[in-house]
């Protein structure tokens, strides 16, 4: 079939200087490319959109149609299990400490991780020193058998002030080195061709290497709001409940945060359409407030704030990480 084959042009409204071609691994006569294996890689990159994105462009030889995201708070309200703050319905593989800094604060969050792929938010703060930092790393999230747990690991977000983060980093390491518990910087890259989703390298701080971790922003993203949050066949990112006993005044702002980016679409001169993430306007979030530094909520004076949600994107990098722990 592929020795008798031949190119035959399907698009004649293309333009004489836009020329391609594709072809489907269906066809191929590589072994590792046999039809059970291809029915494999499907079932694994299904409700997956980074992935699904890939197995069509790449393997099937044919175009993926995007959806735009637009996150509405019910999108995350069917996402709240029965479970508070501080705590989780469920004992993970994994307890992540995930941190975004913003000028003089820091954001973080605790998640639990499945070795499927699984996350569950268990706790979040604001952070004005270093030092509080350090104590929200110590302090244990609640698991249902009774027991708690220590976050192990993670990121630390170093697009701003990144040598203090490198040093926050460098000291927890040594601080928690016997208990193999530490966080590392990372960057969100866009625009970048490398065929990972996340990969490593290191900056040197005082003398010391540190580990630094990239990832690509925009996978994340689809990784997010997409695949976990929008478009989820299954739940595959759970929020806890406000405790109607002792409510959390920061909760409402908290899950706001998940609401102000969205991939929008835009067409070219050329007709062509573009998919791209953007973060939403003041005008488009008028009446909504956010955490300010003490933990209270005020009203924004900025653009809307998508910390929080930031947190979430380095889970899932993180996930990637410690994933082949995980399924060992």
């Amino acid at each position: 079939m592929v020795a008798r084959g031949e190119w035959r042009q399907t698009n004649f409204d293309a333009l004489p200087a836009n020329v391609s071609m594709h072809i489907s691994a269906l066809v191929s006569p590589f072994k590792k490319m046999r039809w059970g294996r291809l029915a494999v890689m499907f079932l694994k990159a299904r409700g997956k959109v980074v992935k699904m994105q890939h197995f069509w462009n790449s393997i099937m030889g044919l175009p993926f149609k995007s959806k735009s995201a637009y996150i509405r708070r019910e999108h995350l309200l069917r996402l709240c299990g029965a479970y508070r703050p501080g705590e989780l319905p469920v004992v993970p593989d994994y307890l992540s400490f995930q941190v975004d800094r913003q000028m003089d604060v820091f954001k973080w969050a605790k998640y639990g991780h499945m070795a499927d792929g699984t996350l569950y938010v268990a706790d979040w703060g604001v952070a004005a020193t270093k030092e509080s930092l350090k104590e929200a790393f110590d302090e244990p999230v609640l698991l249902p058998d009774g027991g708690t747990m220590l976050p192990q690991g993670g990121l630390f977000d170093s697009g701003y002030g990144a040598k203090t983060v490198y040093r926050i980093c460098l000291e927890i390491a040594k601080e928690h080195h016997k208990e193999c518990r530490w966080v590392f910087p990372s960057k969100g890259k866009t625009g970048v061709s490398v065929k990972e989703t996340v990969w490593a390298s290191e900056v040197h701080v005082a003398g010391q290497k540190c580990p630094l971790y990239f990832y690509k922003d925009d996978d994340m993203l689809a990784a997010l709001y997409k695949d976990r949050i929008k478009q989820a066949s299954e739940p595959r990112l759970w929020f806890p409940m406000n405790d109607p006993e002792h409510p959390r005044e920061d909760y409402e702002s908290f899950l706001d945060e998940f609401c102000n980016e969205d991939e929008i679409e835009e067409v070219d001169v050329l007709g062509r359409s573009h998919f791209k993430w953007r973060k939403r306007q003041k005008h488009e979030v008028k009446g909504k407030r956010t955490i300010s530094h003490t933990g209270e909520e005020e009203e924004e004076d900025d653009e809307p704030k998508n910390d929080f949600g930031d947190t979430a994107k380095m889970a899932i990098a993180w996930h990637e990480i410690i994933e082949p722990a995980l399924a060992a």
